[in-house]
């Protein structure tokens, strides 16, 4: 998807900025990490592109309730979508066995 970001649309970027400054990050968060988990999975292939990735996004929270106006610039918002650390949260996959080499 990163070799195709530079070809994201216009408009795209406007609705994804509305996205980011209109639903709560945590749950804009929830619906990305849904979308990378059906691209990993293999059963998105549609989604390959970084438009259409945030088009699937977009078409996503158009079904969500919107939360209150956060005020927060939209760049911010999306620096919170994720977790810089681990953003897919494989470490708590139970079958990548990162819990039982650090319970050790």
């Amino acid at each position: 998807m990163l070799s195709t970001a530079d070809a994201i649309q216009p408009a795209t970027l406007k609705h994804v900025t509305e996205v980011a400054t209109a639903y709560e990050p945590g749950v804009v968060g929830s619906v990305v990490l849904e979308l990378f988990a059906e691209v990993i999975g293999g059963r998105a292939e549609d989604l390959g592109t970084a438009e259409n990735f945030f088009g699937a996004l977009i078409e996503e929270m158009g079904g969500q309730r919107r939360g209150s106006a956060s005020h927060v610039e939209a760049q911010v918002s999306i620096l919170q979508w994720l977790p810089t650390t681990d953003p897919l949260r494989i470490a708590q996959d139970p079958e990548c066995g990162y819990a039982l080499a650090l319970a050790r």
